[in-house]
């Protein structure tokens, strides 16, 4: 794991934790266009790491991600599959739609984040050697 992607992965996620509150304040000071795009990098975030477990689970490698109890976790993908649809079903109506061009570059942006930081982190930590995106 290359330096950069832990400082994406790190800060990424600390920023990501700061849009609950960040967003509620943007909004009750009227910053529309700020607020618009901390949400999108919030649900785009949330988005794309339920897109990345659903990946694993899908090629095979559930395991890393749930217990081997089959109930538990049919019922553990469905949530999982839902955030990840809807995710996607928002943002392709973003494109579509009236959404604000905040919103679209945030919501890229944290998809980048998941997906070239907290990722080759998380994988780092756990030991796991993967074909892990590397730059």
């Amino acid at each position: 794991m290359k330096t950069w992607q832990a400082q994406v992965g790190c800060w990424g996620t600390i920023l990501w934790f700061c849009t609950f509150e960040a967003s509620r304040y943007a909004n009750n000071h009227g910053w529309d266009n700020i607020g618009r795009g901390i949400s999108g990098y919030m649900i785009g975030f949330a988005t794309a790491y339920c897109g990345v477990l659903l990946k694993e689970i899908l090629l095979g490698r559930w395991k890393r991600v749930f217990d081997e109890h089959l109930l538990l976790n049919i019922v553990s993908i469905i949530p999982l599959a839902s955030l990840f649809l809807i995710g996607i079903a928002g943002f392709l109506n973003g494109i579509s739609g009236n959404t604000q061009w905040q919103y679209n570059i945030a919501f890229c942006v944290s998809g980048f984040v998941v997906s070239y930081g907290v990722v080759p982190m998380i994988n780092y930590m756990d030991g796991y050697k993967c074909n892990c995106i590397e730059a």
